[in-house]
């Protein structure tokens, strides 16, 4: 369950940005973008719960957390060859060895906010 603390630091992260936002006031947060690596182990369905109780009573409240998720990526260090692996035994793709370097898979980080004016017309 460590979805709930990271999304505690990703809302925090979401509403100290919309305070630093250069834009015509009022505005609402519509999205918030993440990217999160498969190596992460982040079940994405307790993410969103946990984003939807934990942006209640905040500027982020009624919007919507995409969550994109990073492949894990590697670059053998016999052949050379880099590229993406679902496996849990980092392996070669290409020669099956398992000399292996992470490269890719170990992201977290907000991507994009998308606000729009709260104007009422």
């Amino acid at each position: 369950m460590h979805e709930f603390s990271i999304c505690r630091a990703l809302v925090d992260a979401i509403v100290a940005e919309m305070k630093r936002v250069e834009a015509p006031r009022p505005f609402r947060l519509v999205e918030a973008r993440v990217v999160v690596g498969s190596m992460r182990r982040i079940v994405p369905d307790i993410l969103q719960t946990a984003y939807k109780i934990m942006t209640k009573d905040t500027p982020a409240a009624g919007s919507s957390l995409r969550i994109i998720k990073a492949p894990t990526i590697v670059k053998c260090g016999k052949c050379g060859w880099t590229g993406e692996i679902e496996d849990v035994f980092f392996r070669c793709r290409n020669c099956g060895d398992t000399a292996v370097e992470l490269t890719g898979g170990m992201e977290l980080y907000l991507d994009n906010l998308k606000i729009e004016s709260d104007e009422q017309s």
